[in-house]
């Protein structure tokens, strides 16, 4: 805006004999003042086009601009957006690609076995709902004949290695695995079909020594009618930074956070992730990064863990409250235990001061029209929350194992501790305003 006076001026000058009074009128002229104002305007609004004005005083505030300043503002940043895409298209898709999971295209059941490409590297396909990251160990109990064929093949060949992905049902007949999966070494294999009547094949152990990127699935009809595991194309997937990368801060800013988290989660006394435990963020392969990660994604499991005693207590509470309203058609409902070798008993009331007693399942069938309702709102309502939880887990996951270098991941960790803070100073602030309401409530009495 002062190159625009300086150089009004300067025009005006150049034009008249008299200077002086020449500029005097332009300036005094409302017709240029008006085409001045509304320069400035268009140049505020260009630049600080969400309504952010800095003064000349130097502070800082937030205006509320004009439907004309806004439309502008809009035209101008959609073309500044337009150019920036069209001058760095890989960068921004690399950007937009880090902040979602990677899914194949569902497994297309009709589609017929193909060839290999020539020279493609080919692995076998286990695919798995879990956490599973790169230097950990795990134990799997085989038994479908897919998969004791898959062990077979492993062992006769002595490649000992498959591939695990991540899977989800997008729909009842549509399955996607995710692009970026472990790989499994068997360290040990127990055959243990005599002891178990052949329900399962075999117990066996397994390192994860790696990640490789699925390029194409040859075999998508397998996983219908399971006559055979999944085969894929895979490339090896590998870090683009190195261990000398300097990311000590970093490193020290994650566990900062992770120190905040335990002390919400001991302010409201549940579960907590153990602090002193021999792992850090840092690199280092054994008890490093991973093994963090690992470990909070097993949290996920409490959180789902702790949700399903909660569901117990609701549904306890709301068929007792039901039945305190004298309503008889409750006289014949019985929570059910499972026994341990899922057989049902004979079962048994749960009286309202034995809600400690956890049960497994409600003989929906005997409970009345509006209990039911309450019951299935209730099982509705978990199914949410823990669809929720385990689509969390899953981009957690994810999203590490599809970085490719040590800060980034660093960042998806502290962001999960900053997400977990958040989650838990919510949950501690309606405790407490329910207390103070509870609390209120006494005094009044």
């Amino acid at each position: 805006v002062f190159c625009l006076h300086v150089a009004l001026m300067v025009c005006a000058m150049a034009g008249s004999s008299r200077p002086g009074k020449l500029t005097d009128r332009i300036w005094r002229s409302k017709a240029i003042r008006a085409i001045i104002a509304s320069i400035s305007i268009a140049v505020l609004c260009n630049e600080r086009c969400e309504g952010f004005s800095v003064g000349i005083s130097g502070r800082v505030g937030w205006i509320a601009p004009s439907p004309l300043q806004l439309q502008f503002a809009q035209t101008s940043q959609k073309c500044r957006v337009q150019r920036r895409a069209a001058e760095e298209p890989a960068e921004q898709d690399e950007t937009e690609s880090s902040e979602s999971v990677w899914w194949l295209e569902p497994l297309n059941i009709s589609q017929p076995e193909t060839p290999a490409s020539a020279g493609a590297t080919v692995m076998p396909l286990f695919p798995l709902e879990g956490a599973f990251m790169p230097f950990t160990e795990h134990e799997l109990s085989i038994f479908e004949p897919r998969y004791r064929k898959l062990y077979n093949d492993i062992l006769f060949s002595g490649a000992r290695r498959f591939v695990v992905p991540a899977i989800q049902e997008v729909s009842e007949n549509d399955t996607q695995l995710a692009e970026v999966g472990v790989v499994f070494y068997l360290e040990d294999l127990q055959d243990v079909s005599e002891e178990s009547d052949d329900e399962i094949k075999y117990v066996c152990t397994h390192r994860v020594i790696g990640r490789v990127r699925l390029l194409k699935v040859l075999n998508p009809a397998a996983w219908e009618d399971r006559s055979a595991y999944l085969r894929a194309e895979v490339e090896p997937y590998e870090d683009d930074d190195e261990e000398w990368v300097n990311t000590t801060q970093e490193e020290a800013e994650v566990i900062f956070q992770l120190q905040r988290v335990a002390r919400k989660q001991d302010e409201l006394n549940v579960a907590q992730i153990d602090i002193e435990i021999d792992c850090n963020s840092s690199f280092a392969r054994a008890e490093g990064l991973w093994s963090l990660a690992a470990s909070w994604a097993d949290y996920y499991e409490y959180l789902l863990s702790e949700r399903e005693q909660l569901l117990d207590q609701d549904m306890e509470q709301a068929y007792w409250k039901y039945d305190e309203d004298d309503n008889d058609d409750t006289d014949d409902v019985e929570f059910v235990e499972m026994d341990e070798d899922d057989e049902f008993d004979d079962g048994y009331m749960l009286e309202p001061e034995n809600y400690e007693e956890v049960y497994e399942t409600i003989d929906m069938d005997k409970l009345p029209q509006p209990l039911q309702k309450d019951m299935i709102r209730l099982q509705n309502q978990y199914q949410e929350e823990a669809d929720m939880l385990d689509g969390e887990r899953t981009e957690f996951v994810q999203l590490l194992l599809q970085s490719k270098s040590h800060r980034a991941r660093l960042e998806i960790l502290r962001k999960a501790f900053v997400d977990e803070e958040r989650r838990l100073a919510a949950r501690k602030a309606v405790l407490d305003a329910v207390r103070e309401i509870k609390q209120s409530a006494d005094d009044v009495k």
